[in-house]
C-alpha cells in the first residue's frame, strides 16, 4: 500500500521550524511533492461506493477481514473521501497521531466501530492534514514576496520551474473543488455538518489569499481573470440561494470575509489594469457583460465602484458617454450605499490587518481612491462622503501611501489632506487623527514635527453669511493667548459644505495652540463631549512624540504638569472618562524609566494608585476583599470589565512594570497589583466578556508571569521585609487557593487537540491568537516546574494540597498526565514539547504517583509517542535529550514506565513480536555501534544522554536489564574502548564509564572474567595507561581546563582505584604502580590548592592517598613515605594551614589521617635529615593552631561531638610523636606549640560539647594523681625572679585553667550523684588551689589571674555543697576561705600601692631588666582582672555565710551557719603581712571606700577632672608609654609598712582609674557591701557581744560607712525617679515610691516588720520640687514609731535567698500579742536578678526580687547599692 504524503512534517520542514533542516533539505522535500502541490485539495475525492468496492478487492492485505471493512467504510462516509484514500489517512493517523498499531485496532474494529471519539479524532486528523497542504502552499507564496527570508531564493526557485499560469489554475481548480464539496445530496457524510462547512469555509478563505498572494506575484492575464470571474459568480459570490441551507451552518462573519476577498481579488486584479488601457480595452465589453450580469449585493459596491472608476480611464467622449449612460447610476448607488464605510469597515477587519495580503489591499484601496479622486471636479463634493476620511486615516498606516499622501503635491488623494489642513483648528480632530498615522512612520517625523511647529494660517467658523472675498481687520484679534492677528491684517472669507469660514494667515505653534485648549477645556465645569476629546487626541500626539524622542526633557516637566491637571479633573468628576484615563496612563508607562517616582507619587495623591488597607505582613490579609483601599483607577477597570474593555487595565500593568523597584514601591504598587491580579482578577478572568478574544489570554499570562516571576524570584542581597510574605502568598496562590488553581487546571488542560484545532481557524498563522494561548500553557507548565521542584527537594512539600490533588484526580478524563504528554506533538512552539517533558521528569520523581497509570496508554503507545522523536530529524537535539533524561528518571523512580520503554514483555518472551517501535534498548546498541565508528559521535548530547542511561542501569542495578545488554562478545570491549584512545570526550563521558567498570567489578565479585580482562589491559604496566591517566586526570582539573566534571572523574578514578584494590587485587599487585598511583594524589593536592574553593578535587586525592598506603600489599611490604612524598606532604600541610578556614570538615579529617599516616617514616629523616622533619611539623603546628583557635570560639552548646573529630585526630598525631620519642629530639616544637596546655584546655571544651558522659565512669582519683604537678610548678614564691620567670609557668598557668574548666563543667554534670569527687579533688590539689589563690600576691601576668579567677567560679559553684564539703574536708574546707581571705588582703594592698607592681623586660635571653616607666594601658588590664577577683572572693563569702533573706525569717539563731569570721579591727591595715588567713573589718571598709571613690572618679565629667589637675594628668599622659611583652610582678620586697597617709596617697587620682571598667567595680562593690551587710547584721543579732563591745562596732562602722551612705546620695541626687529624705535616699518607680520601707520596730527587736505603705502611697506623685510635696513625702514617712496594721499589707519588700519555696514571711500581727501569721510566696512572682562578670552569669546579693507590679520592673544600675544602704539604716540601726 503506497503512503499518504504527510502534511504536517512536509509543513514543518518546508518552513523550517527546525533549525536542523537545511536548505537543501527543503528543496528535496518540495521537489518530492510537487505534483501533489499542484494536484491540492482536488486529490481528496469524494466517497462514491465504487470507490469502496474497489479498495475490497484491491491487494491491501488489511482489506480482507470484514472488521476492516466495515470500519473501512465508516470512515469514507464520515470524511466523505475516497475509500483507499480514507484508509491511507486512517493509517497516518494511527502512525503518527494515535500512536497505536493497525492491528490492534482490527482486531478490535467491532468495537472501535462505535467508538464516537476515535471516529472524531480521524475527522480532526484529516482536517489538519488538508490545513497543512494550503499552508505550505501559502507559506511559499509569502517567502516569494519576502525578499528578506532566508528561504527567498529557494521557494522563488522553485515557483519559477512552474508555469504561473498552473499554479494559478491549481488554485482556481481548488477554490472551485471547495465550491462544489457540500451539497444537500451529500451533507450527511460528515462526522458533524457544522465543522464541515466551517472547515470549507476557512479552506476557501486561505485558497483565495493564495490567489491574491499570486497576483502580487504576477497579474492576472485577462483570460484568468474571466476564469475567476467565472467561478465567483458560479456561485454568485457565495450567495447562490441552492446553498442556503448549508450556509445556515457557516459563521456568518466567515462567510462575509470570503465574499469580501472574492471582491478584493477583482480589485486587486484592476491594478495592472488602470494605466494599461490596451490590455483590457479590446475585451471591455465581454468584461462589461460579466459585470452587469451579476445580482447586486451590498458587499459588491466596492467592486461596482472600482469598475465604474476603470471605464473613467477611457478616452474622454467615450467615458463620458459611459458614465451618462450606465455608470453614473452605479456610482451613485455605491456612494449612496456608503461605500467608504465599507472599505474603512474593510481595511480595519483585524483578522485581514494580519494577513500578509494587507498591504495589496491598501495599495489597491488608494490607488482607486486616487483615481476618484482625479475623476470629482468639485474635491468638497467629494469631502462630504462619510467614510471617506476615515478610509484615508486607515490607508496612512502603510508608510509608502503615508509618504505620498503627505509629500505628493500631484497625487489626487492628498487633496483630502490639503483641506483638512486649510480648515484647522476646525478640523482639530479630523487633522489629529490624520497625524496620529503619519508620526507612527519613522520616516516622516522631520516633516510632520516641521508643521506642527510652524502653522501658517488660522480658520474659524462664523455663523454669519459673508461673500466669499478678502478683508481687512479693523483692530487686532489675538483669539488665544498663542495666536494673534495684527490690525489691518488681512482675512479670507470663504464657503464650505453650506458653512462660511474665516482663514488668517498667521503663524503659531500646534502645541501651544493643542495645550492652551485643554487647560480652558479642564477649568470648565460641564465641557463638552468634543472638548474632552480634543485633550484626548492631543495626549495622543504627545505620546506618539515621545515614544519617537522627539520632545525636549524640559518639555517633559510641563507634560507632567498637564496630566497633574487632567488627572485632577477625572477625579473630581463623578462619570469618568474612559479614554482620557488610558491615554494618561500610556504616557506614564513611556516616562515611568526617567520620571518613575513622580509619577507615582502623582497617582498616588490622586487616588489613582490601589494602595493596601491592612497588614501586608499578615498572609492573610491578601485575601480579604478589603485589602486594597477603592481607587478611581481599579474601579474603572471594574466597570469596563462588564463592557469587555480592558485598555487600561492593560496600561496600568504596564506601568507597574516599568515602575522602580524601590523599597516603597513595593508596598506602593507591587503588593497591592499582585493581590488584585491573583485574588481579584485570575480567578474569574475566564468568564468574562471580551470584545477582542485575544485580552483573554493576555491577562491569563499576565496574571501566569507575574506569578512565576514572584516564584522564580532569587533572594536579593537586601532584602525587603515583604519579600517573604509576598513569596508565600503566591505560593498558597499557586497550590492551596482552589480559585486560582481551578483556573490553573483550566489553563494546563487546553490540550494540544485544542491548539492544533484552533489553529485550522486561524488564518494566519505567523502571529495567531493560538501562540497567545501557547504562552499560557508553557507559563503554566513553568510554574508546575517550579512548584513540583521545590516539591522534590523537600523545602515546599506539595501533599495534600489543592493543586495536587486536582492535578492528579482520576475522575478527569482524560488525566493531567495524558494532557502533559500530548503537549510533545505541539507543531507550532518548539519549547512547550520541552518543557512538558521537564514537568514529566518533575512528576516521575515522585515514585507514589502511577504515572504509568495516569497515561492510560499502551508500552507501543509509550514507545511510538516518545522514542519515535528520538529518530525524527526535525526534533531539536534538546527534546530528545529530555526524552532520554526521562527514561533516566524512570529506571530510578517508575518501575512500570521502564518496563514500558524497555518492552519486558518482549525481552521476556521467547518470540519478538512485530512492531513498527523500537525500544530504548535498540537505541542503546546503536550507541555501542557508533563507538566502534568512530568516539566523535559521543560529542553529541544524545548519545551522552544514552550513556547517563547505561550509568543509571548499573547505579540502580537493573540486572535483567543489564544482562540482555551484556549478552554480546563485544559489549564490555566497545563500552571501554575510549579509554584506551586519545582524549577527545568529556570528562563526564570517562567518568560515567569508569563507575560502571566499578559498579560491575563491585557486583560480579570479580567473577566476570571480561571485565578483569579490561582492567589487566587498563593497568598492564607496559603499556602506561595508568601514567598517562594520571597526567589526564591532574591536568584536566588545572584551573584553565576545569569543567563542571573534573571533579567527578576524579572521584570516578579513585572508585575505580579502591574497587580494583579491594576486590580484584591481583590487578595491581605491581609496588611501582602504586607508587605511583599514590605520588600522583600527592602531587594533585599541591597541583589544585590554588583553587580551594573546589574542595571536592582535594578530599579524591587525599582519600585514595590515604587508602593506598594503609592497604599496601603485605605486612613485609608495607608503604614507606620516602623523601619526596614527605616533601611534597609538607607542602600540602603548608597550603592547608593557609586555607584551614575554607576547607571543609571532611577534607580535615582525612588529611589529619595522611598526617598520622606519614608520622612512623619520619623516624628515618630524624638523624639524616632533620630539616625535613622539622619543616613537616611546623606545617602541622600552624594547623594545630588554627584548630584550636576554632575549637576554643566554636559554639559548642549548639554543636555535637562531631565538632572536635580534627582535633582528636591532631591529640592522636601528638600521641604517636610522644610514643617515638619525639620529645626528645623536637622538644622545643612542643614548647613552641604549648601542647600540654592546649590539651588540657581543650578537654574542658569536650565536656561543653556533649561527650561529658564519657567521663563518668572514669577513674577520678588516679587522673587528680596524674595532673598534679612537680614542686617547681606549684610554690612560685620559692623562685628568685631577680633573675628571670621560669618560661614553664606560663604553661603550667594555661594547663591548669583547662583542668578548672573540666572540673567545673564536671560539678554541673554530676553534683547529683558524685559529689565527693569534687571533695576528693580539693583535698588532692588543696595545696594547688591555694598557691593559685594567692598568685596575686606574687605575679600579675594575665594567665596567672585569669587562673584565680577560675578557680574561684570553680570555689563559688562547689560552696552550695559547704556542709557536705565541711563534713567530708573541713581542714581543706576552712583552708580555701583562709586562702581567699589573703587574697583579698593582697588585693587591697594593691589597689592602694600600685606601685608594688613591678614590671620586667627580657634583657638578653636569661634575665630580667626593670621598667621604670610603667605601661597605663597595662596597669587597667591588671586593675579590672583584680575586680572580677574581688568579686568573685566576696561572692564566695556569701555563700560560706547566710542569706540575707533567712535573716529576716523568724530566727532559730542556732541555725545560723556563719563560716565567715571578720575581725572586729577597725584599724587600716598593714599591706603587707604574713599569710594570716584572717581578714578585718578596717580591711574590707577600707577596700569599700576604695571602690566607692574609683566610681565617683570614673562617672566625674572629664572636664571637671581636668581643670581640676591638668598639670599632673599631662605629666602622666606624657610618661606612661605602651610597652609591650612586659612581665608583671608585684614587688617581693613588702618588709615596709606604710601609714595611712602613704596609703591613700595618689591612689585614688591617678589616670589609669578613669579607664577602669565600670560593670566590673560595679560588682565587686555590690558583692562586698553584701557581705558587710550579712556579717554585720550578724555580729549585732545573732553572735552573742557584751553591750559595750556591741556599741563601739555600731559606732566604728558608723563612722566607716560614711563614705558609701555619701556615695550613695551622691549617685542618686539628680536621678529622675529618687528622692532624698531625711539623709535616706528611696526609688519611685513608674513615678511612685519605692515600695519597700523596711525598719527595726522598737516592740520587736528581734523580728523585723514591713512598714505598712499607705494606699495613697501609691499614688502619681508629681517630680516638681516644691516644699509642699516635699513636705508631704516627709509626713509620710517620717513616723518611725507606727505599728504595722498586717491585714492590709502586700509583700512589695525586697528580699534574698537562694530558693524561695519553703520561706514564710509576716502576714498579720495582732497589735496586743506577739502572734505571727504566716503566709507563702507565689514564686511566679520572683524577679530574678543576675550580673555578668568576664561571661559568666551571676546571682547578685538580691538573687530574686519581689515587685508587686506585673512585669516585674528590672533592677536599675545602682538599685542594689541602694537597698544595701537602707539595710544599713533600718535592719543594722547603722545610722549617721
Amino acid at each position: 500500500m503506497d503512503a499518504l504524503l504527510y502534511w504536517k512534517k512536509i509543513w514543518c520542514t518546508v518552513t523550517g521550524q527546525s533549525n536542523l533542516i537545511s536548505a537543501s533539505e527543503i528543496k528535496s522535500v518540495l521537489n518530492a511533492t510537487k505534483d501533489a502541490l499542484t494536484a491540492g485539495l482536488c486529490r481528496y475525492e469524494k466517497y462514491t461506493p465504487k470507490s469502496f468496492t474497489e479498495w475490497k478487492n484491491s491487494r491491501d492485505k488489511t482489506a480482507g477481514t470484514p472488521a476492516a471493512q466495515q470500519l473501512a467504510k465508516k470512515l469514507s462516509i464520515i470524511m466523505n473521501l475516497d475509500t483507499a484514500i480514507a484508509w491511507k489517512m486512517f493509517c497516518n493517523f494511527l502512525m503518527f497521531e494515535y500512536h497505536v498499531l493497525l492491528d490492534d485496532i482490527i482486531s478490535s474494529a467491532e468495537v472501535e466501530i462505535y467508538n464516537s471519539r476515535l471516529f472524531e479524532q480521524v475527522w480532526l486528523f484529516y482536517s489538519w492534514e488538508r490545513m497543512y497542504f494550503i499552508k505550505t502552499w501559502k507559506f511559499i507564496l509569502e517567502t516569494c514576496l519576502n525578499e528578506n527570508h532566508r528561504y527567498n531564493d529557494l521557494c522563488t526557485n522553485f515557483i519559477r520551474h512552474f508555469k504561473f499560469s498552473r499554479i494559478r489554475d491549481a488554485l482556481f481548480r481548488q477554490f472551485e473543488y471547495l465550491l462544489n464539496e457540500i451539497t444537500m445530496d451529500n451533507s450527511t457524510c460528515c462526522h458533524s455538518i457544522t465543522d464541515w462547512v466551517n472547515r470549507n469555509q476557512q479552506e476557501q478563505f486561505e485558497i483565495l489569499t493564495c490567489i491574491i498572494l499570486s497576483e502580487e506575484l504576477e497579474p492576472l492575464t485577462i483570460s484568468e481573470f474571466k476564469e475567476i470571474f467565472t467561478i465567483f459568480k458560479q456561485h454568485n459570490f457565495t450567495n447562490d440561494p441552492s446553498s442556503y441551507e448549508i450556509l445556515e451552518h457557516v459563521n456568518p462573519d466567515d462567510l462575509k470575509r470570503v465574499r469580501i476577498l472574492q471582491v478584493l481579488t477583482l480589485v486587486i486584479g484592476l491594478n495592472n489594469l488602470w494605466n494599461n488601457l490596451s490590455l483590457w480595452k479590446p475585451h471591455s465589453d465581454e468584461l462589461e457583460e460579466l459585470v452587469l450580469s451579476i445580482s447586486y449585493e451590498d458587499y459588491l459596491c466596492v467592486w461596482l465602484l472600482a469598475w465604474s472608476t476603470l471605464q473613467m480611464t477611457q478616452p474622454l467622449k467615450i467615458a463620458i458617454e459611459k458614465f451618462n449612460t450606465k455608470y453614473h447610476k452605479f456610482t451613485k448607488a455605491v456612494l449612496r450605499e456608503k461605500v467608504f464605510v465599507l472599505m474603512c469597515n474593510i481595511i480595519s477587519d483585524p483578522i485581514l490587518e494580519k494577513e500578509t495580503i494587507f498591504p495589496a489591499i491598501q495599495k489597491s484601496f488608494y490607488n482607486l481612491l486616487n483615481y476618484i479622486c482625479n475623476k470629482f471636479t468639485e474635491e468638497d463634493s467629494l469631502m462630504e462622503h462619510k467614510g471617506l476620511i476615515d478610509l484615508c486615516i486607515k490607508l496612512l498606516k502603510h508608510p509608502d501611501i503615508a509618504d505620498r499622501f503627505l509629500h505628493d503635491t500631484g497625487n489626487n488623494a492628498s487633496m483630502i489632506y490639503r483641506v483638512v489642513y486649510e480648515l484647522f483648528p476646525c478640523t482639530y480632530h479630523l487633522y489629529s487623527n490624520i497625524i496620529l498615522q503619519l508620526i507612527q512612520h519613522e520616516n516622516l517625523l522631520p516633516s510632520v514635527s516641521q508643521i506642527l511647529t510652524n502653522f501658517q494660517h488660522f480658520t474659524e467658523e462664523t455663523r454669519e453669511r459673508y461673500v466669499e472675498s478678502v478683508v481687512n481687520l479693523m483692530s487686532e484679534y489675538c483669539p488665544y493667548k498663542c495666536i494673534k492677528m495684527e490690525a489691518h491684517s488681512e482675512a479670507a472669507i470663504f464657503p464650505r459644505y453650506g458653512k462660511t469660514y474665516i482663514r488668517y494667515e498667521v503663524s503659531y505653534n500646534f502645541f501651544e495652540y493643542s495645550e492652551e485648549v485643554m487647560k480652558t477645556t479642564l477649568i470648565m465645569s460641564n465641557p463638552s463631549p468634543e472638548a474632552l476629546k480634543s485633550v484626548e487626541l492631543y495626549l495622543r500626539i504627545i505620546h506618539g512624540l515621545l515614544l519617537s524622542d522627539l520632545i525636549d526633557t524640559n518639555e517633559v516637566k510641563n507634560i507632567l504638569d498637564n496630566i497633574s491637571s487632567v488627572l485632577i479633573y477625572i477625579s473630581k468628576k463623578p462619570n469618568v472618562n474612559y479614554p482620557l484615563i488610558k491615554i494618561c496612563l500610556n504616557v506614564f508607562e513611556v516616562l515611568m524609566p526617567w520620571y518613575g517616582e513622580q509619577i507615582i507619587e502623582m497617582m498616588v495623591v490622586n487616588n489613582f494608585l490601589p494602595l493596601v488597607t491592612k497588614n501586608p505582613n499578615d498572609l492573610n490579609h491578601y485575601f480579604d476583599k478589603n485589602f486594597i483601599n477603592p481607587n478611581i483607577l481599579l474601579l474603572t477597570i471594574g466597570e469596563l470589565l462588564n463592557s469587555g474593555e480592558y485598555d487600561i487595565l492593560f496600561a496600568y500593568l504596564n506601568i507597574v512594570k516599568a515602575a522602580p523597584k524601590t523599597h516603597l514601591n513595593v508596598l506602593r504598587i507591587r503588593i497591592p497589583t499582585i493581590a488584585f491580579l491573583l485574588v481579584h482578577l485570575f480567578p474569574l478572568h475566564l468568564d468574562l466578556m471580551y470584545n477582542r478574544i485575544g485580552d483573554k489570554y493576555k491577562i491569563t499570562l499576565i496574571c501566569l508571569e507575574n506569578l512565576l516571576d514572584i516564584l522564580n524570584e532569587i533572594e536579593p542581597e537586601v532584602p525587603s521585609e515583604y519579600d517573604k510574605v509576598i513569596y508565600d502568598f503566591c505560593y498558597a496562590i499557586a497550590v492551596n487557593y482552589e480559585p486560582t488553581v481551578q483556573v490553573l487546571i483550566r489553563v494546563f488542560r487546553i490540550s494540544n487537540t485544542h491548539l492544533h484545532t484552533r489553529m485550522l481557524k486561524e488564518s494566519n498563522w505567523k502571529h495567531p491568537i493560538t501562540f497567545s494561548i501557547i504562552e499560557c500553557v508553557k507559563a503554566c507548565l513553568n510554574i508546575l516546574i517550579k512548584l513540583f521542584a521545590l516539591n522534590n527537594i523537600d523545602v515546599r512539600p506539595l501533599q495534600d494540597t489543592v493543586l495536587l490533588r486536582k492535578f492528579l484526580d482520576s475522575n478527569m478524563k482524560p488525566s493531567s498526565i495524558k494532557i502533559l504528554v500530548g503537549y510533545l506533538d505541539n507543531a507550532f512552539d518548539a519549547l512547550l514539547p520541552k518543557l512538558a517533558c521537564q514537568v514529566f521528569k518533575k512528576i516521575t520523581v515522585n515514585p507514589s504517583i502511577p504515572v504509568l497509570a495516569l497515561l492510560e496508554m499502551t508500552p507501543y503507545q509509550i514507545q511510538s509517542l516518545f522514542l519515535e522523536k528520538l529518530r525524527d530529524p526535525l526534533e531539536e537535539e534538546q527534546l530528545k535529550v529530555y526524552i532520554l533524561q526521562l527514561i533516566t528518571l524512570c529506571i530510578e523512580k517508575q518501575d512500570g514506565l521502564t518496563a514500558a520503554f524497555f518492552d519486558l514483555r518482549q525481552l521476556s518472551s521467547k518470540k519478538s513480536t512485530n512492531t513498527d517501535c523500537d525500544s530504548i534498548v535498540t537505541f542503546m546498541e546503536e550507541y555501542l555501534d557508533n563507538i566502534e565508528k568512530s568516539t566523535n559521535y559521543l560529542k553529541s548530547p544524545v548519545q551522552g544522554a544514552i550513556l547517563d542511561l547505561f550509568h543509571t542501569l548499573w547505579m540502580f542495578r537493573k540486572d535483567i536489564l543489564i544482562q540482555q545488554l551484556t549478552l554480546g562478545e563485544k559489549f564490555w570491549l566497545r563500552l571501554t574502548d575510549p579509554l584506551f584512545r586519545d582524549f577527545q570526550l568529556s570528562n563526564r563521558t570517562y567518568s560515567q564509564i569508569f563507575n560502571i567498570i566499578t559498579l560491575e567489578l563491585y557486583k560480579s565479585k570479580g567473577e566476570n572474567e571480561r571485565t578483569k580482562s579490561i582492567l589487566d589491559k587498563f593497568f598492564k604496566k607496559d603499556t602506561k595507561y595508568v601514567k598517562v591517566w594520571c597526567d589526564h586526570i591532574i591536568s584536566s582539573l588545572n584551573e584553565m581546563h576545569i569543567d563542571l566534571c573534573g571533579h567527578t572523574l576524579q572521584r570516578a578514578w579513585k572508585n575505580l582505584i579502591m574497587t580494583t584494590v579491594i576486590i580484584y587485587p591481583d590487578c595491581l599487585q605491581d609496588a611501582g604502580l602504586r607508587r605511583l598511583l599514590a605520588i600522583s594524589c600527592v602531587e594533585g593536592m599541591i597541583e589544585h590548592f590554588a583553587q580551594p574553593d573546589e574542595i571536592r578535587i582535594l578530599i579524591n586525592c587525599a582519600d585514595l592517598y590515604l587508602f593506598l598506603t594503609k592497604r599496601w600489599g603485605n605486612n613485609q611490604d608495607q608503604f614507606k613515605a620516602d623523601r619526596r612524598i614527605v616533601i611534597s606532604l609538607t607542602k600540602v600541610f603548608k597550603y592547608v594551614g593557609k586555607y584551614y578556614e575554607h576547607v571543609t570538615s571532611a577534607f580535615k579529617e582525612i588529611i589529619l589521617s595522611v598526617a598520622i599516616q606519614t608520622v612512623k617514616d619520619l623516624k628515618q629523616f630524624i638523624s639524616a635529615s632533620h630539616g625535613i622533619v622539622e619543616e613537616f611539623l611546623n606545617a602541622i603546628g600552624d594547623i594545630i593552631d588554627k584548630e584550636y583557635i576554632r575549637i576554643v570560639n566554636e559554639d559548642v552548646k549548639s554543636t555535637t561531638g562531631k565538632l572536635y573529630n580534627e582535633w582528636l585526630l591532631l591529640l592522636i598525631f601528638g600521641k604517636k610523636l610522644i610514643a617515638m620519642d619525639f620529645v626528645k629530639t623536637h622538644a622545643a616544637w612542643f614548647t613552641l606549640m604549648q601542647f600540654g596546655s592546649k590539651v588540657m584546655a581543650s578537654i574542658g571544651l569536650f565536656t561543653e560539647a556533649g561527650m561529658i558522659r564519657e567521663f563518668i565512669g572514669m577513674d577520678f582519683e588516679t587522673f587528680f594523681d596524674a595532673t598534679r604537678p612537680p614542686r617547681k610548678y606549684i610554690f612560685i614564691e620559692c623562685v628568685n625572679f631577680q633573675d628571670a620567670l621560669p618560661w614553664y609557668y606560663e604553661e603550667w598557668w594555661q594547663t591548669y585553667t583547662g583542668i578548672i574548666h573540666l572540673m567545673t563543667i564536671l560539678l554541673e554534670y554530676m553534683y547529683k550523684f558524685r559529689i565527693n569527687v569534687f571533695f576528693t579533688f580539693m583535698t588532692i590539689h588543696d595545696d594547688i588551689i591555694r598557691n593559685i589563690l594567692r598568685l596575686p600576691r606574687v605575679t600579675a601576668e594575665k594567665a596567672a589571674l585569669q587562673l584565680t579567677s577560675d578557680c574561684l567560679h570553680f570555689i563559688y559553684k562547689l560552696l552550695p555543697w559547704r556542709q557536705e564539703w565541711k563534713i567530708d574536708q573541713g581542714p581543706v574546707y576552712f583552708g580555701i576561705i583562709g586562702t581567699i581571705y589573703d587574697t583579698l588582703n593582697a588585693i587591697t594592698c594593691i589597689f592602694y600601692r600600685p606601685k608594688v607592681l613591678t614590671f620586667f623586660v627580657a634583657d638578653g635571653e636569661t634575665t630580667l631588666k626593670v621598667l621604670d616607666i610603667k605601661p597605663v594601658d597595662q596597669i587597667v588590664g591588671i586593675m579590672n582582672s583584680l575586680m572580677q577577683i574581688v568579686a568573685l572572693s566576696c561572692w564566695c563569702l556569701l555563700r560560706a555565710g547566710p542569706s540575707l533573706l533567712s535573716l529576716l525569717t523568724p530566727p532559730i539563731k542556732s541555725s545560723y551557719i556563719n563560716d565567715v569570721v571578720i575581725e572586729f579591727d577597725f584599724h587600716i591595715p598593714q599591706f603587707y603581712q604574713e599569710e594570716s588567713q584572717t581578714i578585718t573589718y578596717g580591711t574590707i571598709l577600707c577596700l569599700l571606700n576604695f571602690l566607692c571613690k574609683t566610681v565617683t572618679t570614673i562617672q566625674t565629667p572629664k572636664a571637671s577632672q581636668s581643670s581640676a589637675n591638668p598639670t599632673k594628668e599631662k605629666e602622666e599622659q606624657t610618661t606612661s608609654p605602651k610597652e609591650e611583652n612586659c612581665l608583671v610582678f608585684v614587688c617581693p620586697d613588702f618588709s615596709r609598712t606604710y601609714t595611712s597617709s602613704e596609703v591613700t596617697s595618689g591612689s585614688t587620682s591617678a589616670s589609669w582609674l578613669k579607664k577602669l571598667n565600670l560593670e566590673n567595680i560595679i560588682c565587686a562593690l555590690e558583692a562586698l557591701g553584701s557581705v558587710i551587710a550579712v556579717q554585720t547584721y550578724v555580729s549585732f543579732n545573732v553572735s552573742k557581744l557584751r553591750p559595750s563591745l556591741k556599741q563601739d562596732f555600731k559606732r566604728e562602722l558608723c563612722s566607716d560607712l560614711i563614705s558609701f551612705y555619701e556615695f550613695i546620695r551622691k549617685r542618686f541626687v539628680d536621678a529622675q525617679g529618687y528622692r532624698t529624705v531625711e539623709n535616706i535616699v528611696y526609688r519611685r518607680y513608674a513615678m511612685r515610691p519605692l515600695p519597700y520601707i523596711v525598719n527595726l520596730s522598737k516592740n520587736e527587736e528581734n523580728i523585723f516588720f514591713a512598714r505598712r505603705c499607705r494606699r495613697d502611697a501609691f499614688d502619681i506623685v508629681s517630680f516638681v520640687d516644691d516644699e509642699d510635696s516635699e513636705a508631704s513625702f516627709n509626713t509620710e514617712y517620717s513616723r518611725e514609731d507606727e505599728l504595722v496594721d498586717y491585714s492590709h499589707i502586700d509583700p512589695n519588700i525586697f528580699f534574698t535567698a537562694r530558693d524561695f519555696e519553703d520561706i514564710e514571711c509576716p502576714q498579720k500581727v495582732a497589735s496586743d500579742s506577739n502572734l505571727i501569721i504566716t503566709r507563702r510566696f507565689n514564686q511566679t512572682n520572683w524577679y530574678y536578678g543576675q550580673k555578668t562578670l568576664n561571661g559568666r552569669v551571676y546571682r547578685i546579693g538580691i538573687e530574686k526580687v519581689l515587685l508587686k507590679y506585673p512585669p516585674p520592673p528590672p533592677l536599675k544600675d545602682g538599685d542594689y547599692l541602694l537597698y544595701l544602704m537602707h539595710w544599713f539604716t533600718f535592719f543594722c540601726g547603722l545610722t549617721h
